[in-house]
């Protein structure tokens, strides 16, 4: 998994990190080893939504059923949860 800017145009770098405007991306890559559908919900400050824990769901990857075909490229925009937070 990754985080990466989507702005070509300006040709951010990982070092760019969450800056405000660069539209920050997660890329999953998954190998699906059922024909169902899943999805994967990305968190952000815990792996929980509940008051213990304080985790906030920002995204979901839905996968489709029958994406079994080996590993494959999920991409979601994560940008407005994410850029402009502090390290």
């Amino acid at each position: 998994m990754g985080l990466t800017s989507c702005d070509k145009a300006n040709a951010n770098s990982s070092a760019s990190g969450t800056a405000e405007g660069n539209g920050t991306q997660l890329n999953v890559f998954e190998e699906p080893v059922t024909a169902q559908a899943m999805a994967i919900d990305v968190m952000l400050d815990g792996p929980y939504e509940n008051d213990a824990l304080d985790g906030r769901k920002i995204a979901t990857i839905d996968i489709s059923a029958g994406s079994n075909n080996g590993v494959g490229r999920y991409t979601v925009d994560v940008s407005d949860a994410v850029d402009g937070l502090d390290r």
